[in-house]
């Protein structure tokens, strides 16, 4: 039976691969974009292997995650990564262990921002700095158009290493936030100091350098600290390792180990 469930699993990969090259080739990308839940829905539903994953997303029971580049677990039905399901529970934590008016979601992957949306309502507000994404603001992080004290909860994350100006991104984050109110945040993270150098601007050089066309530095944990902390930020560090929970791990396809960052705004 095992051998068997790993056979499914493979061709689900298989078939998950040629579809998604199929529909690129044939579709237009503005199509895909608006249907992708609902096929991703599809697919899940003919080829996908139920078993004892389950993404904390969407809900579905599935034999496992998705394997795609960069050692990335893919939940086939959500587009969720690892780093989207442990923030979706630890979301889903904050609201029921706070009295949390509103949260802010800067870049939100599309599955998490659908299923939030779904189930926190207009508690839950997103953005993203393309005009074309259909989020509830289009906000340029280091000018924020928001008033003071405005979010309880913020979510940036994979967006500072895109930012020159990080530290005035930091401030408005920190200006938007309400008295007492969290800002969960996560980068790339390295060893060491962190790698930024201003005359690296070609997109070719920042993949060398970055690891990605449009990263400007590589941080480092201990130097993300001092930089939140610099705008007045209280600060702690999650740090999560999955072989100190290896059956959740698996459950719900996590990474070895994960980095957050939590900055609080003092009262």
């Amino acid at each position: 039976m095992a051998k068997q469930g790993e056979r499914i699993f493979k061709h689900a990969i298989s078939m998950y691969q040629k579809l998604k090259s199929t529909l690129r080739n044939h579709i237009s990308t503005e199509w895909l974009q608006r249907n992708e839940l609902w096929l991703r829905a599809v697919y899940v539903r003919y080829f996908v292997a139920k078993g004892d994953c389950r993404c904390p997303i969407c809900g579905h029971a599935l034999k496992s995650f998705l394997p795609i580049e960069k050692g990335e677990l893919l939940c086939p039905a959500c587009g969720s990564g690892k780093r989207h399901r442990r923030l979706f529970l630890l979301l889903r934590r904050e609201l029921s262990s706070q009295n949390i008016g509103s949260i802010l979601d800067f870049s939100p992957n599309k599955g998490f921002h659908h299923y939030a949306k779904k189930l926190f309502g207009a508690l839950y507000q997103t953005t993203n700095f393309d005009p074309t994404d259909k989020t509830d603001f289009h906000f340029d992080i280091t000018r924020i158009e928001s008033p003071d004290d405005r979010f309880d909860l913020i979510f940036c994350y994979h967006v500072l290493e895109h930012i020159p100006e990080d530290i005035q991104a930091m401030r408005e984050l920190f200006r938007i936030l309400k008295s007492g109110g969290c800002c969960y945040i996560q980068t790339p993270f390295k060893e060491g100091a962190i790698y930024e150098d201003a005359t690296i601007v070609t997109p070719e050089d920042r993949l060398k350098h970055f690891e990605q066309e449009d990263h400007v530095r590589i941080y480092s944990v201990d130097g993300l600290t001092h930089r939140l902390k610099s705008v007045g930020f209280l600060v702690d560090i999650l740090h999560y390792q999955s072989s100190r929970n290896p059956e959740e791990a698996k459950k719900y396809g996590f990474k070895d180990e994960e980095f957050i960052i939590r900055a609080k705004k003092p009262y």
